[in-house]
């Protein structure tokens, strides 16, 4: 049945050239794309057209740039949206009064944004989903759900997914400093019309979590500053961890979280924010996930806990820790520090703790929100 399924992913792929269809992915489906995700786990420098010999042999017709340019210019043949970020890249906005009915933004669109619903004065919770999925998928709509359940915010669900239902992972890897740069412009738009930066929040999974950090560096460059930026397991095949400009960095806001729960393969293992937190020591496998799913529900599990953390009643209480050997932390002190959305500018470093091995995960579940 993989095998089948690697067919059907190939003959999508390689015969169009093209982005995959806008569908719901459940466990199964999503094994294919991940060899392909593996396949570039062994180059650690950004996905550059000098850096893409690094990338194993399951990608070398990406080596030669010219082929690379060749991929770019086929993709944007076939899918003239790619040609304009204006079309390509869409933001749901989603409100308490319409939070199963988005209304669709568009950059420097005022009239737009003055008929949606969009209240400068609350808190603005801009959400990028990963490689493979679309603000149709559990990451943003888990994350929109609890946000609008526990308060009355705007939530801009982030669509890319006309790079992301792409096969080619350095390809779309690639694409995160452009299309995160069009976001920090769109936010920088949203700044402008009367939102605060004190009450923008980025959030992000996967290559996600670099499309949030690249659009906060646009914010800066524009002269703002978010006020957090939370990347949730971000990506590690393709990227840098010792190049600030080329990934998420603590410096994209005033303050950066992160949440590691499949490092060392899907996800960074080392910290890069200002608050790293590596919940059932941040590797894979989480408890309740397998071997078998090439890191996916571990992967996922970032997401999920982020979510299960809006609700104000669910704690996820973590341990300041001074080293980790062999994945077990030592030297930890309790210094009240929570993962998740109640994260807080005071606490600063790396943080461990546990979870339970289904939903809910929080292991310190009160009757209110006290």
């Amino acid at each position: 049945q993989g095998i089948s399924l690697a067919r059907i992913s190939l003959q999508r792929s390689y015969k169009h050239l093209n982005l995959l269809p806008d569908t719901k992915m459940d466990k199964q489906s999503f094994v294919f794309p991940l060899i392909f995700l593996l396949s570039c786990s062994g180059s650690f420098s950004f996905p550059t057209k000098k850096t893409l010999a690094n990338l194993n042999k399951y990608e070398k017709h990406l080596v030669d740039p010219a082929a690379l340019d060749a991929v770019d210019q086929h993709l944007k043949k076939a899918n003239p949206a790619l040609n304009s970020f204006r079309t390509s890249v869409l933001f749901y906005l989603y409100t308490k009064s319409s939070i199963n009915s988005p209304y669709v933004l568009l950059n420097n669109n005022s009239t737009l944004l003055k008929s949606s619903g969009f209240d400068k004065s609350k808190k603005t919770y801009v959400v990028s989903h990963g490689f493979m999925d679309s603000v149709h998928s559990d990451i943003t709509q888990s994350i929109k759900n609890a946000l609008l359940t526990f308060n009355d915010v705007n939530v801009i669900g982030i669509d890319w997914s006309y790079y992301t239902k792409n096969i080619l992972y350095s390809w779309v890897a690639g694409e995160t400093p452009e299309v995160g740069n069009y976001v920090g412009r769109f936010v920088t738009f949203l700044v402008k019309q009367g939102l605060s930066p004190d009450n923008l929040h980025l959030i992000g999974h996967s290559l996600g979590a670099h499309v949030s950090g690249f659009a906060g560096k646009t914010l800066k460059a524009n002269g703002f500053t978010a006020a957090r930026v939370t990347g949730l397991d971000p990506a590690l095949p393709g990227f840098n961890g010792d190049d600030d400009s080329s990934r998420l960095a603590s410096t994209d806001g005033k303050f950066v979280d992160c949440i590691h729960t499949c490092g060392g393969l899907l996800g960074f293992d080392v910290p890069i924010c200002q608050a790293d937190f590596f919940p059932n020591g941040g590797i894979n496998v989480q408890p309740g996930c397998d071997w078998f799913d090439f890191g996916a529900c571990s992967h996922g599990r970032s997401f999920e806990f982020f979510a299960e953390s809006i609700n104000p009643t669910h704690h996820f209480y973590s341990e300041a820790c001074n080293a980790v050997v062999d994945g077990t932390p030592y030297g930890c002190v309790n210094d009240g520090a929570e993962m998740g959305f109640f994260a807080k500018p005071q606490n600063l470093g790396e943080f461990y703790l546990t979870t339970r091995s289904s939903s809910p995960f929080s292991t310190n579940i009160t009757s209110s929100s006290d």
